[in-house]
């Protein structure tokens, strides 16, 4: 089911908000500039989000496994 422009973006910026500022600021983030990117392209910049999540989720389920096998 296609998702409408709305519920794309919600949930995009739920995948964004999340992260400390100082993330943004060392990534050089423009909130303006991103929300521009995402009206021009809502699909690829959500899917791009949700793939940068997945990674993110990946490398903390890999470190608390490395953690746990090390106690």
């Amino acid at each position: 089911m296609k998702k409408d422009f709305e519920t794309m973006f919600r949930e995009w910026f739920e995948l964004v908000a999340y992260k400390d500022p100082q993330h943004y600021q060392d990534l050089d983030w423009d909130w303006v500039e991103e929300i521009e990117k995402f009206i021009e392209d809502p699909q690829g910049q959500h899917s791009c989000q949700l793939s940068f999540k997945q990674e993110d989720d990946e490398s903390l389920n890999e470190e608390i496994r490395k953690d746990r096998s090390n106690h």
